[in-house]
């Protein structure tokens, strides 16, 4: 997911363009961001970023996308299935800004309960 995010922020930057990874966290998740200093994203793009192809096919021949238009809907799937969210905003740096929040591991946090190898 990281990586995806990342791809997907170096494809939009200029040669020396910021791409800045965060991490932080408290009792209630874990987050990391991607903000990039690139071309960002329209008003309207944020309503329909998660869905397939939707970016890739409107910015298409405008400016360079990735090669299917999966990414950020593989990256949102992922992410809900863990139990957590993702979103974008404009970032400080210009481009935009994924902060993906994920719920704590509490499985080591259970005294009675004995580790699984299966």
């Amino acid at each position: 997911m990281l990586d995806g995010l990342a791809e997907n922020a170096l494809r939009v930057i200029p040669p020396s363009g910021p791409l800045v990874l965060a991490t932080g966290g408290d009792a209630a998740s874990s987050w990391l961001q991607v903000r990039d200093g690139g071309t960002g994203l329209e008003p309207e793009d944020y309503a329909v970023l998660f869905e397939r192809g939707v970016l890739h096919d409107r910015y298409r021949g405008r400016r360079t996308v990735g090669s299917g238009g999966v990414g950020l809907a593989l990256a949102h799937g992922l992410v809900t299935r863990m139990g957590g969210t993702i979103r974008a905003e404009p970032a400080p740096e210009g481009g935009a800004c994924f902060t993906v929040a994920l719920p704590p591991d509490r499985r080591h946090q259970n005294p009675k309960r004995t580790p699984s190898w299966d």
